[in-house]
């Protein structure tokens, strides 16, 4: 009887130690599982941040092209505009030399007139 006794008790305490080991294994195990997850969350976070600094330069870069052609185009717009102030001015300027010298070709004509 206390044979039997001791050999359920050795059983049962070599049942707890090896319990004890798988839990400490277990243990273990769950530990390097949460540092790989930790790792991977941060090369992640890593790469997720790579990407979004690329794409916000991506997207300067366009941003700039686009700004640049603005500005080059209203530019020329102004410049165009300017032009065309600059001609019209220019127009009126010689119509007005022109009138200006058939007045003073009619002010000569009428004074050689009355000379005659």
């Amino acid at each position: 009887h206390n044979a039997k006794e001791s050999d359920l008790a050795e059983a049962r305490a070599d049942f707890d130690r090896e319990l004890r080991s798988k839990e400490a294994e277990h243990a273990l195990e769950v530990d390097s599982l949460r540092e790989q997850l930790q790792s991977c969350q941060l090369r992640l976070e890593d790469a997720e941040r790579a990407a979004q600094v690329a794409a916000g330069k991506a997207y300067t870069e366009e941003e700039l092209m686009a700004a640049t052609e603005q500005a080059r185009n209203e530019a020329t717009a102004d410049c165009d505009e300017e032009i065309f102030q600059l001609e019209t001015r220019l127009r009126d300027m010689q119509q007005k030399l022109e009138g200006s010298r058939g007045s003073e070709e009619a002010a000569a004509a009428e004074a050689a007139e009355r000379a005659r």
